[in-house]
């Protein structure tokens, strides 16, 4: 949740906006009050979409679809105008965790669990059908586990069975790894299409994975249209609800009737009319029964027959206890909003989405150089922490191009800052023009800058008072960077040859100069113990032994590249993370994948229209139980390396976050990237 902006509307029809909850492709979404002060969750159409009728038509279609089925299996849609401009739609506020959430967090639902939720869905499903519609984009992430029982969201794309309406050449409107395969080759779906997905979901909750995903698009439509996958760890009772769902014959599929009474038959103590499910005010809300109830017809279940297996009448019974319904620890809210293509995260406290942190402390380092009319370009090239944790240090660069008339700038500075306090204790100024900085701190502690000029010797100055240390030759080479070595005899650098060269750190004089193809130990990332160097060839990182430069395996990455890699503190686990928004972490041992993280939304829009998310920075806090991935639109998320749980969100802005560093003891952490921000946070 984050607060209205100078650019947010302030009211919307009737409705007081109070804050704004997210964004998606389509469009803006933001919690609102009504007079009487009842809260509401209001979504607005993009701005830039406003013009464009085929998006204006959908999002009218939205409202429509939702009040259609109503209340009791979706989130009400309370009001709407889509003329207006904006157009908007003003839905209930229901907490409550997604399915896709509760199982990320839970694990997989056990029986009881995994049958009350195929009930509700099956209701909603014969209510939503009973409507004359198909949803057409049925998935974890639209099914909110409400207290009452899962709820039905998002209608942007569902579409009345009588429509004559076809996508355009190539367009596909769904998710694909939970579309029916008329979905996935762009025919004509009806009911039955929602059944081939209900099979999905539920073969999703009962295991906690997806059997049709997979890593290109391409590869998730083969096995959509191929002959349905063998899924391990469904319950016996649900193997032949779940096959009979993936029938690639759409009349052969069962529909919401046949899974209601197979269900419901069995012993299970699941009762018709799910009425002691409900408070008891809530009782009186339950919709006539000719929409619950299915028409008689010959089930396509094996061994089922509607008509000889009756649905149990006793007003004792009850559905199974469904886990939603549980207290949920640490937890924090989400709302999911009917008919609205992003869900979103206010704070609440009922639900397990991380909430999202502004940052304690925020420096424009490059505030007051430039004038409002300039475009300067700004960032943070590197963070890096004294020996003893106290002082952060930041370089950063700042350049400007004013024309013929006006000289260019093209600075650096060299930032301290207490680690404690966040406040700056020194900087320095370097004119860029003449010389290309870069920071190190010596094994003393003491801040030092190397400055790099286009002569034949280059200085490595104190970074508080700029006297120079040392001069050092550059060997005709451009420098690149300067290291001290693991004992501090030693300054090495590597430069535009692909050679490192060596100096004595005292005197500063020239040692030697060593071939990397002769000995691959001199640069990359060292391991904890320095036993393990890892060199990166394009998506490939090769791991060799210190001690006998030998090769002693590789990790193959995304084949998009791999950005950013570091070792955890005690060196077992080395995490990679590049331009596909997924953090992956691999066993030092063995190099195999141990587990993903990723922060990408699998909505259609997310995949083909929402911003390229790319991973720029990991780190892992200094007891290793954390996780912090910097991403591309500014964004930190943290998580739980054990348990994989996304345990925060450390908002930024729309910059690539390229470095993240803790505080020795993990409760802080600073992060800068392409922007001239400076961002702090207390985590504790």
């Amino acid at each position: 949740m984050k607060p209205l902006q100078s650019t947010d509307p302030r009211r919307l029809g009737r409705y007081r906006l109070e804050s704004k909850l997210g964004e998606g492709g389509m469009g803006q979404v933001y919690l609102a009050r009504t007079a009487g002060g009842r809260r509401v969750v209001v979504k607005v159409i993009r701005p830039e979409l406003t013009d464009d009728p085929d998006f204006r038509a959908r999002f009218a279609r939205e409202a429509e679809m939702a009040r259609k089925v109503g209340g009791f299996h979706t989130a009400q849609v309370v009001d709407a105008d889509p003329e207006a401009d904006p157009p908007w739609i003003a839905t209930a506020f229901v907490p409550g965790p997604s399915l896709e959430q509760a199982v990320r967090k839970n694990g997989p639902l056990k029986e009881p669990e995994l049958t009350a939720l195929a009930l509700g869905l099956a209701e909603g499903l014969e209510a939503i059908h009973g409507c004359g519609l198909v949803h057409r984009d049925l998935k974890p992430a639209n099914i909110l586990l409400a207290e009452d029982g899962p709820r039905i969201i998002d209608f942007g794309i569902a579409r009345p069975m009588d429509a004559t309406e076809m996508t355009g050449t190539g367009t596909v409107l769904g998710t694909l790894t939970y579309m029916s395969p008329e979905q996935a080759k762009s025919e004509p779906v009806g009911p039955a299409s929602d059944m081939f997905t209900l099979g999905t979901v539920l073969a999703f909750a009962a295991t906690g994975t997806n059997p049709f995903a997979s890593q290109t698009m391409g590869a998730i439509v083969f096995k959509v249209i191929s002959n349905a996958p063998e899924v391990k760890g469904l319950p016996d009772r649900f193997q032949p609800i779940i096959a009979a769902c993936w029938d690639h014959d759409p009349k052969q599929r069962p529909t919401p009737g046949d899974v209601i009474t197979t269900l419901d038959d069995v012993d299970t103590g699941a009762g018709s009319s799910g009425e002691a499910d409900l408070p008891p005010e809530r009782a009186a809300d339950e919709p006539p029964a000719s929409v619950l109830v299915p028409t008689r017809r010959e089930s396509k279940l094996p061994g089922r027959d509607i008509q000889d297996s009756p649905r149990p009448e006793s007003p004792s019974s009850t559905k199974p206890s469904l886990f939603w319904r549980r207290p949920l620890s640490s937890a924090v809210g989400t709302v999911l909003i009917a008919g609205l293509v992003y869900w979103a995260v206010p704070s609440s406290a009922e639900d397990p989405t991380p909430s999202e942190v502004e940052a304690d402390l925020v420096v424009d380092l490059h505030e007051g150089l430039y004038e409002e009319d300039d475009d300067p370009h700004s960032s943070i090239r590197s963070m890096k922490l004294s020996p003893d944790g106290s002082t952060l240090a930041t370089h950063d660069d700042f350049s400007l191009s004013r024309g013929w008339l006006r000289p260019n700038v093209y600075l650096a500075h060299i930032r301290l800052w207490d680690v404690e306090t966040g406040e700056m204790k020194s900087e320095r100024r370097i004119n860029t023009e003449e010389a290309s900085p870069t920071f190190l701190f010596d094994p003393y502690g003491t801040p030092l800058y190397a400055e790099f000029t286009h002569g034949e010797n280059f200085f490595l100055k104190d970074a508080e008072t700029g006297k120079i240390l040392l001069t050092l030759d550059s060997r005709e080479g451009i420098i690149r960077n300067l290291e001290f070595s693991d004992d501090g005899s030693s300054l090495l650098s590597k430069d535009s040859k692909e050679a490192v060269h060596e100096w004595n750190a005292e005197t500063g004089e020239y040692v030697a100069t060593h071939d990397l193809e002769d000995d691959v130990t001199l640069q990359g990332t060292l391991s904890p113990d320095q036993t393990i160097v890892v060199h990166q060839d394009g998506d490939r990182l090769d791991l060799f032994s210190t001690d006998s430069g030998e090769l002693i395996g590789s990790i193959e990455g995304e084949e998009e590249g791999i950005r950013s890699h570091t070792f955890n503190p005690n060196g077992t686990i080395l995490a990679t993370g590049g331009d596909t928004d997924l953090t992956q972490l691999w066993d030092t041992d063995t190099r195999e994948l141990i587990a993903t993280h990723t922060t990408y939304e699998d909505t259609f829009y997310a995949r083909n229209f929402g911003p390229r998310i790319s991973i720029g920075s990991i780190t892992f806090s200094p007891d290793g139980k954390t996780i912090a991935v910097g991403r591309s639109d500014g964004d930190i998320y943290l998580w739980d390396t054990k348990s994989g749980e996304h345990t925060l969100t450390l908002a930024g802005e729309e910059e690539d976050i390229r470095h993240v560093v803790f505080s020795p003891d993990g409760n802080t952490l600073f992060a800068g990237g392409s922007g001239s921000m400076l961002r702090m946070w207390k985590l504790t």
